[in-house]
């Protein structure tokens, strides 16, 4: 089973709809390659970036239904974990951080394993 963080607070999805309105979704759990949010089966849109504390990254993604209303997101580039995680993480006080080591240190874990299987260099963030 691949490492998660649930709930990572103050982090959310950027979703257009298809009438071209962008909506804030809160991130519901996060992975290595994948995020999942609610976002309403009956609803269609794509991903357009996420926000972390304030700070956007624009992406875009297509959403992938899950069951009742929950949607997934995925992306094939292990670097990209490393950007979404260094700016989640710089934004979280110490008392966050410390209540989070454990979740963030597996996800990292992960992430790292995976990109030495496929090859990938890592360049340091922090």
């Amino acid at each position: 089973m691949a490492n998660e963080i649930f709930r990572p607070p103050r982090l959310q999805a950027l979703v257009r709809d298809e009438n071209g309105a962008i909506e804030k979704v809160p991130i519901t759990s996060l992975g290595v390659g994948w995020a999942v949010f609610n976002w309403g089966s009956y609803k269609k849109g794509n991903l357009v970036g996420l926000e972390a504390h304030g700070s956007k990254i624009a992406i875009e993604l297509e959403l992938i239904s899950q069951n009742e209303g929950e949607v997934k997101v995925q992306w094939q580039d292990i670097s990209f974990n490393f950007t979404i995680f260094h700016l989640w993480l710089r934004g979280l006080s110490l008392e966050e951080r410390e209540t989070l080591i454990a979740d963030v240190l597996s996800w990292q874990e992960e992430a790292h394993i995976r990109a030495l299987q496929e090859d990938t260099p890592l360049k340091k963030v922090a």
